[in-house]
């Protein structure tokens, strides 16, 4: 019996795989080694058509085909697809442009006053808002682009590298030097010093179910409820690594937290971690998270993996 029981284990693990591998799926834009599989964002219109940022510009999937939208060898850092079906991007060195189908771009050059814009997004209203490179966070008004910057409000410096709205009408700005709330009203900056923020640089901001504010920093996770502050990292928790890039959660509320080491899955009680070794995963860097219907979209350095 000492010997079967070795062999078991050997096939219970095959056959976890391989029931893995079938509940996987994998994209690549280009099939040989290409700037156009380093994605940076993956957005659903309300057709269902499924859109990808990339370093090397904006594609769109049409059946077996990616298409082309736009100018190709252009740097994406992120992009938005508004509710009726605009799309906005974050381009270095290219500010913000916008279309309305893909094909017509417009330069919307008030709402990147250095240049350059690290993440466009829109709140509850449908108003935009662009994390600026070094110019602070613009946002959409009636009369113009209002322009928020360090020293005249509590944002950590004005390079924005993450904006998020919660389901309180608030916006939550990550930066380097800290992570600032904004309730329309009254700005208010969060770092080291002041809470226990793990890192001030904050990468990633993903606001849950129960309206909890998660923050992927350098220096690991942190989860803000209410003014309770939670922070995972490799030493207290299942996570791979305290590099957190990118955020989202799924149907059943579960948070994802893309690492440079692979996707950590936490529903809560118990973490799991998928990487290149234990699934179909295509890549260990996780710099998209998208859920859409009762599937993940990972958008990683090397290509996209689907989990159903």
């Amino acid at each position: 019996m000492k010997k079967i029981f070795p062999v078991i284990i050997l096939m219970l693990g095959f056959v976890l795989n391989i029931s893995a591998q079938k509940h996987s799926l994998n994209y690549r834009i280009k099939q040989d080694f290409s700037p156009a599989n380093d994605i940076v964002g993956i957005k659903f219109d309300s057709k269902g058509a499924m859109w990808v940022a990339t370093s090397y510009g904006l594609y769109k999937k049409e059946q077996n085909e990616w298409l082309l939208s736009g100018a190709a060898n252009i740097y994406m850092q992120s992009f938005f697809i508004d509710k009726h079906d605009k799309i906005w991007t974050a381009l270095w060195g290219g500010g913000v442009h916008a279309s309305v189908d893909g094909k017509k771009w417009e330069s919307i050059k008030a709402a990147a006053p250095s240049g350059s814009a690290n993440v466009v997004t829109a709140d509850n209203k449908g108003e935009i808002w662009v994390g600026d490179f070094s110019a602070g966070v613009l946002r959409s008004g009636k009369d113009g682009w209002i322009n928020y910057k360090a020293g005249n409000v509590a944002l950590g410096d004005n390079s924005i590298l993450a904006i998020l709205p919660d389901n309180k009408n608030r916006m939550w700005f990550g930066s380097y030097h800290g992570l600032s709330l904004f309730d329309d009203k009254l700005w208010r900056l969060y770092n080291k010093a002041n809470s226990k923020l793990p890192d001030n640089n904050v990468y990633a901001l993903l606001a849950d179910d129960k309206g909890d504010i998660w923050i992927g920093t350098c220096s690991g996770l942190a989860r803000l409820s209410g003014n309770t502050w939670i922070v995972y990292n490799v030493e207290n928790s299942g996570l791979s690594s305290d590099l957190i890039l990118s955020l989202g959660v799924d149907a059943k509320g579960n948070i994802w937290a893309g690492t440079n080491k692979g996707v950590n899955v936490f529903d809560g009680k118990n973490w799991k971690t998928f990487n290149v070794k234990n699934s179909a995963l295509i890549d260990d860097r996780i710099q998209a998270i998208t859920a859409y219907k009762n599937a993940i979209y990972l958008g990683t350095s090397k290509g996209i993996t689907v989990f159903n």
